[in-house]
């Protein structure tokens, strides 16, 4: 959750320092509008999430409402539908003009910006390494940014032993190649 709350964070310092595109700029202003086009819809209609649910699969749409609230929630970091017909779907059902006379330009947005917070993913785990290795990045860089809010998402640790097992034994996947408490040793 961290992770994400920092490529949200780490996008809005790239967008407020002006570090990118204009044409990235644009697609995250697009990404802004089509939720806000769905939310005003639901609460002009006084709608459920279950409601435009039903009213997508009406026209067409398999998704379901846990769906429609993933999107519409504060805290989303969902850039928008993966395919254009629901961006399609999402335009018929709001009626709203824009999202009409321009739904593959808004789906087009949306990957756009999904492809700037993956590169953000990947300047996270450089940033990790670099700071672990002592290594600084360039004052004014797009990693200098990353650099400098990655503290709570690594840690050091020290290998304090290593015991060898007289017999194989079959492990969870969640505990291979990661640090774990003597409780978990127990188990």
């Amino acid at each position: 959750d961290y992770t994400k709350n920092i490529v949200d964070f780490v996008y809005e310092k790239l967008l407020e320092t002006g570090k990118l595109s204009g044409k990235v700029i644009a697609a995250s202003e697009k990404t802004e509008y089509w939720k806000d086009a769905l939310r005003r819809y639901k609460m002009r209609g006084n709608y459920t999430y279950s409601d435009i649910a039903k009213k997508m699969r009406k026209i067409g749409s398999s998704l379901q409402e846990a769906t429609i609230r993933s999107w519409l929630v504060e805290d989303s970091h969902i850039v928008g539908p993966k395919n254009v017909k629901t961006m399609e779907y999402i335009a018929q059902i709001t009626q709203d003009i824009k999202l009409l006379n321009d739904t593959d330009g808004y789906f087009e947005a949306c990957r756009i910006v999904r492809s700037e917070r993956k590169k953000i993913l990947k300047l996270i785990g450089k940033a990790i390494n670099n700071k672990l290795s002592g290594h600084i990045p360039q004052e004014g860089s797009v990693l200098e940014v990353v650099y400098n809010n990655v503290d709570n998402l690594s840690e050091t640790l020290e290998l304090e032993n290593v015991i060898e097992l007289s017999e194989s034994v079959n492990v969870s996947i969640n505990l291979v190649n990661k640090p774990i408490t003597e409780a978990e040793v127990l188990m």
